[in-house]
């Protein structure tokens, strides 16, 4: 549902000369993480779903069913005439980080939160229901070679373990050159709009130097967004106080004070409507052979019962 995906899909329906297939033989599928803006809804209404119900275009739309893997996916809608986007399944990202008291991760620059919400599920539906040797295609934008070079690498570890069916992998934006704006570009001369960003609410990628306007942006828009990641901010800093939502210890609260953002407000008024809080006293341990480092700054644990609590 992101600029480069939906610039992808567009140019592929109306411009025939950039595919190699008939249109019959498409099959596109998102996966649902339950907590996108919903701006996101509104623009995919209104401008993709129409071209893809004109097109013929057969669109799947799943979710991650429970926190399990023995849980599955739920098909939320399987169509060659959608008219409405199904944002929410059964799980939502954030029940996992609200469970787990955690904000998503950015370490490596690795989307570990898109690979549990949207490739798992995304690889569950595949294998049941595609053939091997299908074509398997994902929109990164030409300058996000690396993300595609772990996609590839990722695809055929998997297909060589038998965890999920062999493919061809194609990523046809890096072969047109198209990078993140010219797939806005082009969208904008297709549909005459800014075609906006596809995130979650709480997405610790949208925060970059080049993001944070943009982000600015949306949060005054849209104060319950970022009400929801302050909300979420909150109990994940309670318990590990480097937990920041956007890594390196910057945090979303200290943004939204330093631009006084009205969803502070609404995530105040949240939280005091809470009625059960839960006491922890929470342990960190760390593996003495594999984190040195750990053991020079918290001593040798190993002659020790119990490990020492680093903050109660």
């Amino acid at each position: 549902m992101g600029i480069d995906s939906v610039a992808l899909l567009v140019r592929w329906l109306l411009d025939p000369s950039s595919r190699d297939f008939d249109l019959d033989d498409l099959v596109v599928v998102t996966a649902m993480t339950g907590d996108e803006h919903d701006y996101t809804r509104e623009q995919m209404e209104e401008y993709v779903l129409p071209l893809m119900r004109e097109h013929g275009v057969r669109y799947v739309q799943i979710s991650r069913t429970g926190q399990r893997k023995s849980s599955g996916y739920t098909v939320l809608s399987d169509s060659r005439t959608t008219e409405t986007m199904v944002m929410r399944g059964p799980w939502w990202l954030s029940f996992e980080l609200r469970t787990g008291a955690t904000m998503p991760s950015i370490r490596r620059q690795r989307r570990w939160c898109s690979e549990r919400a949207k490739g798992d599920p995304l690889d569950w539906w595949v294998n049941d229901n595609l053939l091997p040797g299908y074509t398997h295609v994902v929109g990164f934008a030409a300058e996000e070679l690396d993300r595609a070079d772990r996609d590839t690498h990722a695809r055929r570890s998997k297909a060589a373990a038998g965890t999920t069916v062999p493919c061809r992998v194609e990523y046809p934006l890096l072969a047109w050159g198209m990078d993140r704006a010219a797939c806005a570009a082009y969208l904008k001369d297709v549909f005459k709009i800014d075609f906006r960003r596809s995130c979650c609410t709480f997405c610790p990628f949208q925060a970059t130097a080049g993001s944070r306007v943009e982000l600015l942006a949306r949060w005054t828009e849209y104060p319950e967004a970022c009400a929801d990641t302050l909300e979420l901010e909150y109990t994940a800093l309670a318990v590990n106080p480097r937990c920041g939502a956007f890594g390196s210890g910057e945090t979303a609260i200290d943004l939204a004070r330093r631009h006084s953002l009205s969803g502070l407000g609404l995530a105040r008024e949240r939280l005091a409507r809470v009625e059960v809080w839960d006491v922890l006293s929470v342990r960190r341990v760390f593996d003495q052979a594999d984190q040195p480092a750990a053991r020079e700054r918290h001593g040798d644990l190993s002659k020790s019962r119990n490990p020492v609590p680093a903050r109660t």
